[in-house]
């Protein structure tokens, strides 16, 4: 079921309230699988799209098709009617740094880095429809780390995000979310 992109964030956030007083074994699969992707989603929608009532957000999590692997997305960005309208049709999701054994540390390291950059090197080898655009979530970050953080993608990503439209890197600030290519703007 489509919902507002304006809404989607607040919807989450209910959803992982119910989560949350659910059976233990629910939570490793279903929970794993509904936060690594819902929860950067409604950070995106959160910040890009934050004004439009006209952006809709269709997460294939549930999708018939999801089930049998007929489509490698894992959102469509669909109008009232669920008509794949606008710039960006698909989003790929990641969140790379999940499993990484940081223990208390959760300052970013040369590690996450690299964890990082190979996962979306290994998203940029899959041959998504057009119109794609990756976000990745990249955890919590305070605002030294994000400038070492955006150097680092900017040498790697700037000029080489592969068949995506856009690769957006969100975590909770808005102020710590950024884009590449970073001199192109979204457009919806």
């Amino acid at each position: 079921m489509p919902r507002k992109a304006v809404a989607y964030y607040d919807w989450m956030y209910r959803k992982l309230i119910e989560i949350e007083h659910c059976d233990f074994s629910l939570k490793k699969g279903l929970y794993k699988q509904f936060t690594e992707e819902s929860v950067p989603l409604a950070y995106f929608a959160q910040y890009y799209l934050k004004n439009r009532q006209d952006i809709y957000i269709k997460h294939c999590f549930f999708d018939s098709k999801r089930q049998g692997k007929t489509n490698s997305y894992d959102a469509e960005m669909v109008d009232k009617e669920g008509n794949l309208s606008f710039a960006i049709h698909y989003l790929e999701i990641t969140y790379p740094i999940d499993g990484l054994n940081i223990g208390h540390d959760s300052s970013l390291s040369y590690e996450k880095i690299k964890r990082i950059l190979e996962k979306i090197e290994e998203k940029k080898l899959i041959h998504y429809p057009p119109k794609t655009a990756l976000i990745v979530y990249t955890g919590d970050k305070d605002a030294h780390e994000v400038e070492i953080f955006k150097a680092k993608m900017s040498q790697n990503l700037e000029h080489n995000i592969g068949n995506f439209e856009f690769i957006f890197f969100v975590d909770k600030l808005e102020e710590n979310c950024f884009q590449f290519p970073s001199d192109k703007k979204l457009v919806l």
